[in-house]
């Protein structure tokens, strides 16, 4: 296995309690269990264990007519309270036997009360706090199989914008897959109905089992498109390691200035990542591309090949009519450039899953203050603290700007100041009021000294 230095997982509020190696996915399959997947040489094996759901509240009496049965006396059994140390407003725990009795009690509050508790309602996430787990800790980013997808369509403009009849109204004629192994393959419509072609898929999924499946949109477009077609066809899309089919709800994500909204799919024991999203995290630093489009984004980066392979959208039916290869080989260069794209940009949030208790599609569409509070979260619950409630922040002053020297300086060889803000809020201890663990120094800390670490690391590694 590609691997890393084991150590680090040593670090328990960075890295959660429990350092068990290779675990790539979990999903839950009952009220009261919840399946772990495992990879370790390139064999993939799972196990169930109980979970148990849980919020934090402020009031101790919240849960009362909830602990008691109608006639008053006696105490619901499927609940545990555990009061908290600490002074913040969140001090009490409401522990769970299964995911029914806990949604029951969350039923159980009207809307003004939903204030009072903190709630996550996502059960991978809750499990992985109350464990301590993370996914794919001890491996690398080619260690576990990710899997890259790509359809085309039958699409004929009828004097319109590409789109306009909406999602699942042409027919799927050509799927293209490859994975990090070097495996590629693309399924099409030439010698079989469109339902045997999404059969096929289903199959060649399972067959070569990917822990991740990576997409250009392919939130927007090819889950949502595959999915309708399914529903068309009487085809059940049952590409989950168990054999269910995607769930999906509405939801958005930011970048920066700018929300997107879009259908989130989960697949039970697999993962999901938009490349889509990734190119747009990495612009909102950047600002420099022309078009979040594959194609473009292929050629900003170098790594279009000389002898890819273009057809315009408008040209898909007319390809697949008269010139059926090149369409084919369109397709297979879309998804070795999705995959060159992934390597590029998702290796670091493959490996701030080792840390977060979230699954690899979560931790590629949240931002950094999602991340930062779950840790917050994980390290309370793990000690039994309270947890405060939201604040809303203050400015004080804007950034500080002071000019020291003036003119021409020199000689300089080389200047660097390394990791200023990091730097500056820990010589002065800068940490939120309600942090009573003072958890935030800390975390500043170790996330700085492994920033220094990985730099020194890449110094060694180019003078080799």
């Amino acid at each position: 296995m590609e691997g890393q230095n084991t150590s680090v997982f040593q670090n328990e509020v960075l890295y959660g309690k429990d350092d068990e190696h290779y675990l790539v996915a979990a999903h839950q399959i009952s009220d009261t269990h919840i399946r772990l997947y495992s990879r370790q040489d390139g064999r993939v094996s799972h196990r169930d264990e109980p979970f148990f759901p849980f919020f934090f509240f402020e009031n101790r009496t919240l849960l009362d007519g909830f602990l008691k049965e109608k006639e008053g006396k006696v105490l619901n059994k499927s609940c545990w309270i555990q009061n908290l140390s600490g002074t913040n407003e969140f001090r009490h725990l409401a522990i769970f036997k299964g995911n029914r009795e806990y949604r029951r009690a969350l039923d159980t509050l009207s809307t003004e009360q939903r204030s009072t508790i903190y709630d996550k309602a996502d059960i991978v996430s809750q499990y992985l706090n109350q464990t301590g787990k993370t996914f794919f800790k001890g491996m690398g980013l080619n260690d576990v199989r990710r899997m890259q997808l790509d359809i085309e369509t039958y699409y004929k403009p009828m004097g319109s914008t590409f789109g306009e009849k909406g999602i699942g109204a042409d027919p799927i004629i050509i799927i293209a897959l490859s994975d990090n192994t070097g495996w590629e393959k693309v399924l099409h419509a030439s010698n079989q109905s469109e339902q045997d072609l999404l059969l096929e898929l289903i199959s060649v999924i399972h067959e070569r089992n990917p822990d991740v499946i990576e997409g250009h949109n392919i939130y927007a477009f090819d889950l949502p498109y595959i999915q309708k077609r399914c529903e068309k066809l009487g085809v059940v899309f049952g590409i989950g390691r168990d054999g269910s089919e995607p769930r999906s709800f509405p939801t958005s994500v930011r970048f920066a200035e700018r929300t997107l909204d879009y259908p989130c799919f989960e697949i039970a024991g697999r993962h999901i990542i938009d490349t889509f999203f990734l190119i747009q995290f990495f612009d909102v630093a950047k600002r420099a591309l022309p078009s979040y489009g594959l194609k473009q984004v292929a050629k900003y980066f170098g790594f279009a090949s000389e002898e890819r392979t273009y057809v315009d959208y408008k040209d898909m039916a007319n390809a697949w009519d008269n010139q059926r290869e090149k369409l084919l080989a369109y397709a297979l260069d879309d998804v070795r450039e999705t995959s060159k794209l992934a390597n590029m940009l998702s290796g670091s949030y493959f490996y701030l899953t080792q840390m977060l208790p979230f699954s690899y599609a979560q931790v590629s569409r949240t931002g950094p203050a999602a991340k930062i509070e779950a840790l917050f979260v994980r390290n309370y619950l793990r000690e039994k603290r309270s947890l405060p409630k939201p604040r809303i922040g203050e400015q004080k002053l804007g950034g500080l700007t002071r000019v020291y020297l003036k003119g021409i300086l020199g000689p300089i060889v080389y200047a660097d100041v390394e990791s200023l803000y990091p730097s500056v809020m820990l010589s002065y201890n800068i940490c939120p009021k309600t942090d009573e663990a003072k958890l935030f120094p800390k975390l500043l800390s170790d996330r700085k000294d492994m920033r220094f670490m990985a730099k020194d690391k890449m110094k060694e590694e180019s003078r080799k």
